[in-house]
């Protein structure tokens, strides 16, 4: 526990006119809102003793109280006393002012121990009301006025007393009616239980029919799971030659599959190998890009950035017209791309560089024919 948590549930009991009072003589402000008159307190009230216990303002409210006046004529020193003493006291003189009186003498860790007791053993000492600490004159006077209402109301339930015995009277006579008119429901009551006794046994007869129905579905449904149990043994007999065929088809269709696989490869074999050159922006239109000797392979530029490159290809073109700015640097940052050999990266410019590279490998396909 802290002092600011005593200070927290202290400065709910102040009225609105105290911490107007704290608020003007420390010159305090509060961000945001106005703290000029008690109805501007009335309406931030919580925000207010909030910024109270800040660390900009804590040391101040702390000079305040210690300033002031907490009880008029009360020059007791209450430090070095007892907790059983300090409880009889906030008895006595009230909670608030014995906590406000050690504070202002510096016995914060005595403070702190008589603010657990008092949650822990007497709470009833702080159940005081909200706003019960007013000022008096340049001093605070802590319960006044809740101590008088307290008085007030003692009167009002002595003179509320004196009309009990009419009360009571009256209340006798409450009791004789109550009993009158239970006896009467009493009465309904029994008439109700015989009608619905009567109505118990018709159901029970009902009940009994229900139940001979019931036997001769029960016959029914045995016949019927007869005849399912066979349908069923018939199913999985139908299912297992199923079964058995599917196995000898997927045998047959794995066969044909490595059949079709070794074509294949054969094919390839005597297929010539082609040059591999991966193109780095896709351009809209593909014809160039065609020949017999050349495999293009694209990459888009939206790509660039998270593109795997390796080095798997015989070279590498740019087409830097086919790349925005923000695109060629995603693809300078790419780590793949740099790990590649500078001597395979082409950098084209234009479409003309790029047609003078692909007709570079059309002449070498007319040399070949």
């Amino acid at each position: 526990m802290k002092v600011k948590d005593i200070w927290k549930w202290l400065l709910s009991k102040y009225d609105n006119a105290v911490l107007l009072e704290i608020y003007k003589n420390n010159n305090l402000i509060c961000k945001g809102f106005r703290t000029n008159t008690i109805q501007d307190v009335k309406t931030n009230r919580k925000r207010l003793i909030t910024n109270l216990l800040s660390n900009e303002n804590y040391t101040k409210l702390l000079a305040w109280s210690r300033n002031n006046s907490l009880i008029e004529g009360d020059e007791k020193q209450y430090k070095n006393k007892e907790i059983n003493e300090l409880v009889e006291l906030s008895k006595e003189k009230g909670a608030t002012t014995v906590l406000l009186k050690l504070i202002s003498e510096n016995e914060e860790q005595l403070a702190k121990q008589l603010f657990a007791t008092l949650q822990d053993e007497t709470s009833s000492l702080l159940e005081i009301p909200n706003q019960s600490i007013e000022i008096s004159g340049n001093n605070v006077i802590s319960n006044e006025s809740y101590l008088k209402k307290q008085e007030q109301k003692t009167k009002e339930e002595v003179c509320a007393n004196k009309t009990e015995g009419k009360k009571f009277q009256r209340l006798v006579q409450k009791v004789e009616n109550l009993t009158n008119e239970l006896k009467k429901r009493d009465a309904l009551h029994k008439a109700k239980v015989e009608e619905l006794e009567k109505s118990q046994s018709n159901s029970l007869r009902k009940l009994h029919e229900k139940n001979h129905l019931y036997g001769k579905l029960l016959k029914e449904r045995e016949a019927i799971s007869n005849e399912y149990e066979q349908e069923k043994e018939q199913w999985k007999e139908e299912r297992d030659n199923f079964t058995r065929e599917i196995e000898l088809l997927e045998i047959e269709v794995k066969k044909l599959k490595e059949d079709i696989e070794l074509k294949s490869y054969l094919m390839d074999e005597s297929e010539e190998v082609k040059i591999q050159i991966l193109v780095i922006g896709r351009p809209a239109s593909l014809i160039q890009f065609k020949s017999e000797k050349v495999k293009f392979e694209f990459v888009d530029a939206n790509e660039v950035h998270d593109y795997e490159f390796s080095n798997e290809y015989n070279a590498y073109w740019v087409l830097l017209y086919e790349l925005s700015q923000k695109d060629q640097l995603l693809l300078k940052v790419n780590e793949s791309y740099a790990n590649l050999d500078e001597n395979i990266i082409k950098i084209c410019k234009d479409f003309i560089e790029v047609k003078r590279e692909i007709n570079k490998y059309n002449k070498l396909e007319a040399r070949a024919n």
